[in-house]
């Protein structure tokens, strides 16, 4: 089963660009995890695909402390973004928390987006905006994968992919004038 987070980001690129957003910074998980790995070029190919570059891509471990950690290292490099892209909802939310601790309102100086939709996501100040992933659908199909191998042991079945989508929340707005 593959997660393909590509349309999903593509989404939210467009989103952002409509907001009049051109500079974006990555946030995504650790390069040696072959998830973190995959979700960063997804984010790449949504890139490519809008048309877009970003400024600087960040990695940190997939937790509140990690997104933090990045931020501060963003603005110490003295380069804040428009908009930052995150690997997950946890590293979107401590993104969030680093920036307000830095004076930077979400959304109206700096937008941010997630990705999963975890629950936390929709009960953040401000609620998140992020890219869904149907846990409801992984599972039938993880059920369904597994009902097959069952009746028919030796075989391997096919690749599945999960399609994920832009849910809109409040962490987003117009890009900042200059």
């Amino acid at each position: 089963m593959v997660i393909d987070s590509s349309a999903g980001f593509g989404e939210a690129l467009n989103h952002l660009s409509a907001l009049g957003h051109r500079d974006f910074a990555f946030i995504g998980g650790p390069r040696d995890i072959p998830s973190a790995e995959m979700v960063r070029r997804q984010v790449e190919t949504a890139l490519d695909s809008c048309r877009l570059r970003l400024s600087c891509s960040l990695e940190c471990n997939y937790k509140i402390d990690g997104g933090w950690s990045a931020v501060r290292t963003l603005v110490a490099q003295k380069r804040l973004v428009s908009a930052i892209l995150c690997g997950n909802d946890l590293i979107a939310l401590g993104a969030i928390r680093a920036l307000e601790q830095m004076g930077v309102d979400v959304p109206s100086q700096v937008s941010v987006v997630g990705h999963v939709d975890l629950l936390i996501a929709r009960l953040a100040r401000p609620p998140l905006t992020t890219i869904h992933v149907s846990s409801d659908q992984i599972g039938r199909l993880a059920f369904q994968r597994l009902a097959s191998l069952a009746a028919a042991p030796g075989s391997h079945g096919g690749k599945v992919a999960v399609e994920t989508r832009l849910v809109i929340r409040k962490s987003t707005a117009p890009a900042r004038q200059a």
